[in-house]
């Protein structure tokens, strides 16, 4: 952005004209490389920006239901409509309950666990609610109205990923209600550093964006479902602008905040004194935002 006084004739130039960057050379410096705006570029850019993840992952919908994994500890329970039956004896009336409770165990290699008189069942992949089936389908007809509770003890599959600056880098659960990018976050500890020069990259099946912190806070869209299996990256990035020229100061700035607009990045470079100068003088300040995301 060139801010410059009324009455200069000539503005000094803070990069090259057209014609120089048509030409792809510089008389100093490597040369230009002209790049034409194709879909795939733009998917390339969305990558990074105040939009990014909710135009990477535009799907809405709550993660799907957990389904048990390879090293699963789970638990199951067997009722029985009477006693006498497969499970529990006759003479179990003075049991608290027609049910019994099998040790827990883990999802093995081949993803099955075992249950007495049903064998191998399938679990990897699959719900509670579809493991249950099976085993009633496969004792139904040896047991009393059997029915089966099935329930996950110790999670160690549809793990969510957060590292990088939170307060408890971390694997956690995924929650069945379903989580945000900002729930997690915040189970992770929150973040170390201040929001403004934060960002957070979502990686999923291979694809990934990343937004400025204060985006996921100010553009709700932006705070996705996290899903099993995703990983939430956390890292600080200061903002910076660089003023010149007539500005009183010269060099680097912060920005320290969210956003910052032209009068401010002028009062923090001390050029407040300009507004003294005469009309006639030619004064200018040149301002650039640099990020290694948007250049």
């Amino acid at each position: 952005m060139l801010l410059g006084s009324a009455g200069c004739a000539i503005m000094p130039m803070s990069g090259p004209e057209d014609h120089v960057i048509k030409s792809e050379h510089t008389k100093n410096g490597p040369e230009y490389g002209l790049v034409t705006l194709t879909p795939t570029v733009v998917d390339i850019l969305k990558e990074y920006g105040p939009g990014a993840i909710a135009g990477s992952f535009p799907d809405n919908r709550p993660p799907p239901s957990i389904k048990f994994g390879i090293g699963d500890v789970v638990a199951v329970s067997i009722f029985e409509a009477a006693a006498g039956g497969l499970f529990i004896p006759a003479e179990a009336g003075v049991r608290p309950g027609n049910f019994v409770a099998l040790p827990n165990q883990n999802v093995d290699s081949a993803g099955f666990i075992t249950v007495p008189y049903a064998g191998a069942v399938k679990a990897a992949g699959r719900t509670p609610s579809e493991i249950q089936q099976d085993i009633v389908k496969a004792i139904g007809n040896r047991a009393i109205e059997p029915q089966v509770v099935v329930s996950l003890i110790t999670q160690n599959t549809s793990l969510i990923s957060v590292l990088g600056e939170v307060n408890a880098p971390t694997r956690l659960t995924a929650n069945a209600a379903g989580e945000r990018v900002l729930d997690v976050i915040s189970r992770a500890g929150g973040p170390k550093g201040q929001g403004w020069e934060t960002w957070v990259t979502l990686e999923r099946h291979g694809k990934r964006a990343t937004v400025p912190f204060g985006a996921l806070v100010y553009t709700p869209a932006n705070n996705v479902w996290v899903h099993p299996g995703d990983t939430i990256y956390v890292y600080r990035e200061p903002q910076i602008f660089l003023a010149f020229g007539a500005s009183g100061q010269q060099g680097q700035f912060p920005f320290d905040m969210w956003k910052i607009n032209m009068a401010q990045a002028m009062a923090k470079a001390g050029a407040s004194w300009m507004a003294k100068r005469s009309r006639a003088a030619c004064t200018s300040i040149a301002v650039s935002r640099a990020s290694s995301q948007n250049g």
